[in-house]
């Protein structure tokens, strides 16, 4: 599931989905001991963690190719120091090296910085497109209220009608402002989980790189 379709599904409270990570896809990067963890995120009901875990195993890189082998041998080697070079080795065999995997390290970290583009700019489509309709209608309620009132000194017999359609358009209008400030506070509040979510993966994956480097370098 692409960023852009978390959005989609998940912008209104109504809507929003259970987002479940691959296998191996939402799993949380090590930290080294000693170090400092990721900042503080409800990462339990932040729906763009996993997501953008995904985006950094969905590029095939020297980085993936190590945390695979990792993987492969995590119920052979249950120090991960130890565990972490004889992963280094095995993909050494294919012609990578440290410098490789930093660098491959740094290019995911400039693919999770580049999300934050494509959250904006899908958030903004969004809330665009669920705003616009009720904003038109908005809009549209005064002058239809003036002209109400003019109707009323014009014809005295449907005055009685006309109040009433001021009164239920009123009321609308009460209920469409409420929307859009609760719509407000939900863009909001999606603009801070990503933003959480964002800091929360960079510092995985940038520990990732002290760890990674720090056990190979020897």
């Amino acid at each position: 599931m692409g960023l852009f379709d978390v959005i989609k599904g998940a912008i209104l409270e109504d809507e929003s989905p259970h987002v479940e990570a691959p296998p191996n896809q939402g799993k949380p990067l090590q930290t080294a001991p000693g170090q400092a963890s990721a900042p503080s995120a409800p990462v339990a009901e932040n729906e763009f963690v996993p997501v953008l875990r995904q985006v950094i195993k969905g590029r095939q890189t020297a980085y993936t190719a190590l945390l695979a082998a990792d993987d492969r041998l995590v119920n052979v080697i249950p120090d991960r120091t130890m565990r972490l070079k004889a992963a280094f080795e095995m993909v050494r065999g294919d012609g990578r090296d440290l410098p490789q995997l930093m660098a491959a390290i740094d290019v995911h970290l400039t693919d999770l910085n580049s999300q934050k583009l494509s959250f904006s700019q899908a958030l903004e489509h969004k809330k665009a497109e669920s705003s616009d309709a009720s904003q038109a209608e908005l809009d549209a309620i005064a002058p239809a209220n003036q002209a109400a009132q003019d109707s009323i000194k014009q014809l005295q017999d449907q005055v009685q009608a006309l109040k009433d359609q001021i009164n239920q358009r009123n009321q609308r209008a009460a209920e469409l402002q409420a929307k859009l400030q609760a719509d407000a506070r939900t863009y909001d509040s999606k603009k801070q989980l990503f933003d959480a979510a964002l800091a929360l993966v960079g510092s995985e994956l940038s520990n990732q790189k002290t760890i990674i480097f720090t056990a190979l370098q020897s």
